[in-house]
């Protein structure tokens, strides 16, 4: 439609078409050059249709950040034979980690380049290379076993959480990790090792094993984990408390977040909590303040009960050890 400006003159505004982005560039990450041969500016791929994911790699702008398309960036810079290890290994097997950021690969010594966002190690890998969705990357004993003998290598508690959820997901089972880390050599070993040992069946979640965690690093016994119990009389099953003391009939729940807002949640735990302690349990049950706020008084309530009910060979007070491994509450 003309437009009338204050000269009084008819102008019609110019309307720039936009651009049709060749389909092959819709498709995932693809280079600079890919994209100047089908006839795309470089100016173009400044603007708002797409974005860049490392230097020289691009998608559109509509494409979901995810680490299955930063993998895929990457592998189109990196040398033939480059396998995501390390922290990209674990978020490729959708294991539990806390925040950081980078994508991290194992590439061939021959060949080796580096890559802004991306850390290179060049250590031999043997047999521990999978497939998974077409994606090569380390197997999840390797990655267990990279992430704790790196420069910046896990904690021994989100180590053990990251271990916990791989044993639930069926990546591998303690014993088979235990005897993977044994023949470990050289840097980060023993502490791949002690967090194998950590590592337990049945866990659902990363809270579950901090808490487990606080009461074993604190030298007091360490209980089940997510045992079904049974009613004193025998007439049925009773609950699958989080952690528990089956002998001296002490459980212990940890209530997350969902469990205050989710209604018919908080209602079944009300009713679970009351069928226990009217059969004889004692329950503790426990949030994120009590883990990462007060652990101590968590750790002194729990003494107390064991001593109550019996508990042989308890340590006077719980120990310290935890203290090192403890920090703010993840984000």
């Amino acid at each position: 439609m003309p437009v009338v400006l204050l000269d009084g003159a008819f102008h019609t505004p110019v309307v720039q078409p936009r651009l049709v982005v060749p389909p092959e560039l819709m498709r995932g990450p693809f280079r600079r050059a890919d994209a100047h041969r089908l006839g795309v500016s470089a100016k173009t791929l400044r603007g708002p249709q797409f974005r860049r994911v490392l230097r020289g790699v691009y998608v559109p702008a509509t494409a979901p950040d995810t680490v299955q398309l930063r993998y895929d960036a990457a592998r189109l810079v990196l040398p033939s034979g480059s396998v995501a290890s390390h922290r990209t290994a674990a978020e490729l097997w959708q294991l539990p980690l806390p925040r950081g950021t980078g994508l991290h690969f194992t590439v061939p010594t021959v060949g080796r380049r580096s890559e802004a966002g991306v850390t290179s190690h060049t250590t031999r890998l043997g047999d521990d290379v999978q497939l998974l969705h077409g994606r090569a990357l380390t197997s999840p004993q390797r990655t267990f076993a990279d992430l704790a003998a790196s420069r910046q290598p896990l904690g021994l508690v989100d180590l053990v959480i990251l271990g916990d959820a791989a044993v639930r997901r069926r990546l591998f089972a303690p014993a088979e990790l235990r005897a993977y880390v044994a023949t470990m050599t050289g840097r980060g070993c023993r502490h791949a090792r002690r967090a194998a040992a950590l590592v337990r069946e049945r866990v659902d979640s990363p809270m579950e094993t901090r808490l487990r965690l606080l009461i074993v690093l604190a030298g007091l016994p360490e209980p089940e984990v997510n045992l079904r119990v049974f009613f004193a009389d025998g007439s049925g099953w009773l609950a699958t408390p989080d952690l528990l003391y089956p002998a001296l009939r002490i459980a212990i729940e940890y209530d997350g977040e969902h469990h205050r807002t989710d209604r018919n949640q908080w209602r079944d735990d009300k009713l679970r909590g009351r069928l226990l302690r009217d059969d004889g349990w004692e329950v503790l049950e426990c949030t994120a303040d009590d883990v990462f706020q007060r652990p101590a008084l968590t750790l002194q309530w729990l003494l107390d009960r064991l001593l109550a009910r019996g508990a042989a060979e308890l340590p006077p007070s719980a120990g310290d050890g935890w203290r090192e491994h403890w920090g703010r509450q993840p984000v």
